[in-house]
């Protein structure tokens, strides 16, 4: 094959992760949820406690079908299901609408889940180009944050300029429309031949699980991934009422979510200079630390340039991070079970992010500030508790 970045597959993956990531409605969601569906923060964490329940059943199962049927099959599922749960979203006036948008949400996401990664470092294995598997990683999240930068602005602009809060919708049928898109591109996909797996569905998965907890390095890698993706993941969920409170009116929302992900994007496309200059390992430590911090700031400042300059080292230590775990955790997994393993790792962030659910439905009602306060406090625990040397 051509080199990775080049290569015809790499290349459809790159405008695949972009449409996939353009979330039109990404800036808007808590105003859509809170004043066109008029439901308190309790009833949001409910609903997205369901989410997480669905894609922790789903993820396992969904994975095995990555493995044993294909990874492009399972990524086409992935987008039709997710292109049809968005649109349901912008279609609903009742609560319980939204638990089946949930559902369908899940399992695209779950479908998803590995199989992208895991097509992704197929590809440059039998290119013979694994060493390069973090900057290829990281130029494909560097496309999925470039979909959020044009998307979210552009979103949150056009319903600005819409009857509110009944304009909200258009951004959710214009996400269906750009996943719909990534069908496109990801059907022209010529998947690389893997050993065929003879194993049953549920020897493969336990097999999955088994080979993250067995290992003492991969363990630590992928809890580290996991739970400091959990703690710091809710600052996409909170950027919006802070941005509120800071005084940036609701169509600027977009622009709040494009400047944290632009500056993600510089980063993530300079990760070859970064590594020059950094230890991964010390990137990691740091960026734990930077996040937990800035959440810390966030629960006591209001004014509006520290709020802005907090959302956006949460986030950007959030996203700089993934690339160079992924890459780690890719290291440590055979090809032939490569997306269930992915699964499993992704299953105890999914847990996680259940637990945070919990927490925000207890206290964030109560106190926003509270919250941010004990997310990054746990942020910072985990980052000591699994440090990687």
């Amino acid at each position: 094959m051509d080199t990775p970045s080049w290569n015809a597959n790499i290349i459809l993956l790159y405008i695949t992760s972009f449409l996939k990531n353009a979330q039109f409605f990404g800036a808007i969601s808590i105003p859509f949820l809170l004043d066109k569906l008029q439901l308190d923060y309790f009833r949001i964490a409910m609903l997205e406690l369901f989410f997480m329940v669905c894609i922790f059943v789903l993820e396992m199962p969904t994975g095995v079908v990555a493995d044993k049927f294909g990874r492009k099959y399972s990524i086409i599922s992935a987008l039709l299901l997710s292109s049809l749960s968005i649109g349901l979203f912008g279609l609903a006036d009742a609560y319980w609408v939204l638990f089946i948008a949930e559902l369908l949400g899940a399992a695209g996401v779950a479908f998803l889940s590995g199989a992208d990664q895991a097509l992704l470092y197929d590809t440059l294995i039998s290119a013979g180009r694994k060493k390069d598997g973090k900057h290829v990683l990281a130029k494909y999240d560097a496309f999925g944050t470039l979909g959020i930068i044009i998307a979210m602005p552009l979103g949150s602009f056009i319903v600005g300029h819409l009857e509110y809060p009944k304009g909200l919708s258009v951004a959710f049928y214009l996400t269906a429309l750009a996943y719909a898109s990534a069908l496109m591109f990801i059907a022209c996909i010529n998947e690389p031949k893997r050993k065929s797996i003879n194993e049953d569905w549920l020897q493969l998965g336990l097999k999955g699980i088994k080979g993250v907890w067995t290992s003492p390095k991969l363990r630590r890698l992928a809890l580290n991934s996991s739970l400091i993706s959990a703690s710091t993941f809710f600052i996409l969920w909170f950027y919006q009422p802070l941005s509120g409170f800071a005084g940036i009116p609701v169509a600027y929302y977009g622009f709040v979510a494009a400047g944290f992900n632009g500056v993600a994007l510089l980063l993530l496309l300079n990760m070859r200079s970064i590594e020059k200059m950094w230890n991964m390992a010390s990137l990691l430590w740091w960026t734990a630390i930077i996040a937990g911090l800035g959440l810390l700031v966030l629960a006591f400042v209001h004014q509006m340039f520290v709020v802005l300059v907090a959302i956006c080292g949460v986030a950007v230590a959030r996203f700089l991070r993934k690339p160079v775990l992924n890459d780690y955790i890719n290291q440590r997994i055979k090809s032939v079970r490569r997306a269930t393993t992915l699964s499993a790792v992704s299953m105890i962030e999914r847990i996680s992010i259940g637990a945070g659910y919990i927490l925000v439905a207890l206290l964030t009602d109560i106190s926003l500030s509270l919250i941010l306060v004990v997310l990054g406090v746990l942020t910072m625990i985990f980052a000591v508790l699994t440090r990687i040397r």
